[in-house]
């Protein structure tokens, strides 16, 4: 036909409707290569693209955009049928591009591209199908209405495609949904829509700092919109969402994951029932246009399980990078210990009820303003537990406005020309800290803001469980696993509230006794979860290399799967009684290793089974490791 454009899904180098950062993640899987380009859809216009394309070691991204004849084109471009057309144009002549687009970033072997959230381009072709199919249409209507006509057909069958998502709940009120997000488990932008009385709104509700604020979803019955009060307006419901993962436009924080509604377990089997080559092959059969499908290749769908499947384990995983990004390891400090230890201080072995009794005294300690803000005579100190990137660490004691004395561990700074400088970054910590309450982190008590600036602490007895599995090799395996289940539980609770610890290791696990634990030093720590879905640094720094995944080396990013990375050699310290990983590599070997698919060997006292949890967590594609939730459940059969 002529004028037809080349559908942009029979390309295996175009993605569908992926975020600008998911699309630089790709474009550097394998490290940066002049002309590295992907084809996407725009996320907040359907029907526009993007091409992203490597040059000089950035991503640049050129919109393209439809006009009103059906053609589209780049700001002062020329003018192309489609994308792929527009795209073939370039390769052959830069014409306002700053390189040819000459290395094509293609998608995983399996993978449909994306379309919505939860539905990929496959998805959506049987759906339009199977609506097709209810309307009657049959011969050149059926060929419409899946070719040229399909970006409308989308448009009709998507409006009330949300009845069949995860986070779709029905007609619920308000107190149900509230219910529904609290059984699941907070987690900030944890979320779910339900259908108001009102048959023309919705409702949006979503977990933020353990609660739920609800939003309401106006529909404009005649223009068939949807919009947040005064936001801005969408075709769908289902752009809505999309749009809302990427910004918060108004809202506290931005969508991260779906509460599922109840059997939605059912719902995917409308997804799965149908097989695909069989689905394309009876397409096939009726001699429709080859663009009724939108050329999407005979291959396994994605099936929907509730979140996004660009970023959960149900897309297709990417091969971990042949050739890893080229990184200056001048730049990376690799640090086998980031803090220098004082002479271990002789704690008493304390009795059977020496932690119960400590934790009675800690839970009365009052959490509010003048208790966090200390006063200097409230604090003594005595021995040196250890120093530091701030300065010391001393045992002391903190009396209480009542007169009692509680033991404490105090974090002191380091008097210089960076004071000012530091003061904020442990101002930092202990507001961070204030916001954590789990019996496996230790607590914070306050801060003290006078010539020296003082974090205090709980104090935990035995001090950090590496040093002292150094001096007590006969402390029973049994008693370690079950100290690594409760650093396993620790962090499920900083999992669950969105938060990274960014230095998990033996050396910031402390021991309140032989059997009780709690995860310390939060100084590198991020709250997740109001801006971003990860955190990413600026730039690399003394950062504990032995101890960190992957992507946190080549991309400076980090996530509660890049936690798990560190829980697993975390794990390997344990039970090799304090034990150095890597023991006499560098960082450039350990990348090697890494990069090899070779791992740390089995600790000679540990079980296979254990050992397996610390392979599962050391799986170079960070989706494919294990959740922290997951690692409690295979740790529990382990504990003592």
């Amino acid at each position: 036909m002529a004028g037809q454009s080349f559908p942009p899904a029979k390309k295996n180098y175009f993605w569908g409707r992926i975020s600008r950062d998911d699309s630089e993640l790709e474009l550097k899987r394998g490290g940066f290569t002049e002309g590295k380009f992907l084809l996407r859809e725009s996320i907040s216009t359907p029907g526009n693209y993007v091409i992203s394309i490597v040059h000089n070691n950035k991503v640049h991204h050129y919109s393209i955009e439809r006009q009103p004849d059906g053609k589209v084109m780049i700001a002062d471009g020329k003018r192309f049928s489609g994308p792929v057309e527009l795209l073939e144009h370039h390769r052959k002549t830069l014409d306002g591009f700053l390189t040819k687009p000459t290395v094509e970033c293609r998608r995983p072997t399996g993978q449909s591209p994306i379309y919505y959230r939860e539905v990929t381009t496959l998805m959506l072709d049987k759906e339009l199908f199977a609506a097709a199919q209810r309307k009657g249409l049959t011969g050149a209507k059926l060929a419409d209405a899946l070719g040229p006509q399909r970006a409308l057909f989308i448009k009709e069958v998507s409006r009330n495609l949300h009845t069949k998502m995860s986070w779709f709940h029905g007609q619920i009120d308000r107190d149900e949904a509230g219910r529904r997000i609290n059984m699941s488990g907070h987690k900030d932008g944890k979320f779910l829509v339900r259908q108001r009385d009102d048959p023309s709104s919705f409702a949006l509700t979503i977990s933020h700092q353990m609660g739920s604020k609800h939003y309401r979803v106006d529909k404009d019955m005649r223009a068939h919109t949807f919009c947040i009060e005064a936001g801005p307006k969408f075709d769908n419901l289902m752009l809505l969402i999309d749009h809302y993962y990427n910004r918060t436009d108004g809202l506290l924080c931005k969508l991260t994951e779906a509460c599922k509604a109840p059997g939605f377990e059912q719902v995917e089997q409308v997804y799965a029932g149908l097989d695909d080559n069989a689905f394309y092959s009876s397409i096939g059969d009726m001699n429709l246009n080859s663009t009724l499908t939108n050329g999407v290749s005979p291959t396994r769908p994605l099936q929907p399980i509730g979140n996004n499947p660009w970023e959960s384990g149900a897309r297709a995983r990417p091969p971990r990078p042949t050739e890893p990004p080229k990184i200056d390891m001048r730049n990376l400090i690799d640090l086998d210990e980031p803090e220098t230890e004082a002479p271990p201080i002789p704690f008493p072995r304390s009795n059977n009820n020496f932690k119960d009794n400590l934790q009675d005294i800690y839970d009365t300690v009052p959490r509010d303003e003048d208790t966090f803000n200390l006063r200097r005579e409230q604090i003594s100190l005595s021995d040196t537990l250890g120093s530091g990137n701030f300065g010391a660490v001393m045992k002391g004691n903190y009396k209480r406005p009542d007169g009692g004395i509680i033991p404490v561990a105090v974090k002191t700074l380091k008097q210089g020309p960076e004071s000012a400088v530091q003061s904020s970054e442990i101002l930092k910590e202990a507001k961070v800290m204030a916001g954590l309450k789990h019996r496996h982190i230790v607590r914070m008590i306050g801060v003290c803001k006078g010539s020296d600036m003082m974090l205090v602490l709980e104090l935990a007895p035995l001090g950090p469980l590496n040093r002292y599995l150094k001096d007590h090799p006969s402390m029973p395996v049994q008693s370690i696993l079950e100290i690594m289940y409760q650093v396993a539980k620790g962090m499920e609770y900083l999992e669950s509230v969105n938060f990274i610890h960014r230095d998990l290791a033996a050396r910031n696990v402390l021991l309140m006794d032989e059997k009780f634990a709690k995860i310390s030093d939060f100084g590198m720590s991020k709250a997740l979860g109001m801006d971003n879905e990860y955190y990413k640094a600026e730039a690399a720094g003394k950062w504990p290399l032995k101890w960190y995944a992957p992507e946190c080396i080549y991309y400076f990013k980090f996530d509660s799967k890049s936690d798990v990375w560190s829980y697993g050699v975390t794990l390997w310290e344990a039970l090799s009684y304090g034990a150095k990983p890597y023991k006499g590599k560098k960082g450039a070997e350990i990348l090697r290793m890494i990069e090899d698919g070779d791992r740390m060997d089995k600790p000679q006292q540990c079980a296979p089974g254990v050992y397996n949890i610390m392979q599962k967590c050391w799986i170079y594609q960070k989706e494919e490791r294990p959740t922290f939730k997951e690692i409690v459940t295979l740790m529990y059969k382990y504990r003592q």
